[in-house]
């Protein structure tokens, strides 16, 4: 078993006791190395950057649907406008 194995192992025991069926969120805090830190409802979890997409950076939403990361603009945007008025 690789890092990326350990890491994919993490995120879906993360998805499993979360609660979610098939979809959660997770706002990037930021990048360490080959990982984002990421947070969702208090929880901190490390994602290998190669598994989001290109353009993720720091503060965006994030979503798992269906087996793959996914930015998602419009809480990206919801989240930015409440923190920063």
């Amino acid at each position: 078993m690789d890092i990326k194995d350990v890491v994919l192992t993490i995120v879906f025991f993360f998805l499993l006791f979360s609660g979610c069926k098939g979809e959660t969120y997770l706002v990037i805090d930021r990048f360490e190395g080959e990982y984002a830190v990421c947070e969702s409802k208090g929880n901190m979890v490390d994602i290998d950057k190669s598994l989001l997409p290109l353009d993720a950076s720091e503060g965006m939403v994030i979503r798992y649907i269906k087996g793959s990361w996914h930015i998602d603009e419009e809480e990206t945007r919801k989240l930015r406008n409440c923190l920063m008025p």
